[in-house]
């Protein structure tokens, strides 16, 4: 009995040993992840360029780049399959990222905070070995 996979292909299940496990493992991976994505769907949309970024001061700018380039880190994050140490070392940067972002640059904002959430989200969702929460 096979299954279709999102590329359309049909996957074949191997059976015995610990396939079983390994399988029910990636039911519950792959629940959880369209969990995720419906919660993404009826969540409350964020304006990430919004009133700010027609103000011409530093914070506005510094702000809208800033929003950017977290954009594009997800994108990145999403089009990649990492392994656990490649998991790891962009939690910790995230983690850094948000300490030095509100500290430093642009103080809090919700936004940025959002959206680093999604990148630890991505994260954990493109990582090949379930991490550890």
């Amino acid at each position: 009995e096979g299954v279709v996979g999102e590329d359309g292909r049909k996957l074949v299940q191997a059976s015995g040993g610990t396939g079983g496990a390994r399988s029910g493992e990636h039911r519950r991976t792959a629940s959880s992840a369209i969990e995720r994505n419906v919660d993404r769907l009826f969540s409350e949309k964020i304006v990430i360029f919004g009133d700010q970024i027609t103000k011409a001061s530093q914070q506005a700018i510094l702000s809208g780049v800033t929003k950017i380039a977290i954009k594009s880190l997800i994108e990145c994050i999403r089009l990649s399959t990492l392994n656990l140490d490649a998991f790891k070392l962009i939690n910790v940067s995230i983690v850094f990222l948000r300490s030095e972002l509100a500290e430093k640059i642009l103080g809090e904002d919700s936004v940025v905070a959002f959206l680093l959430d999604e990148a630890q989200s991505a994260a954990a969702d493109r990582c090949c070995v379930e991490p550890e929460r």
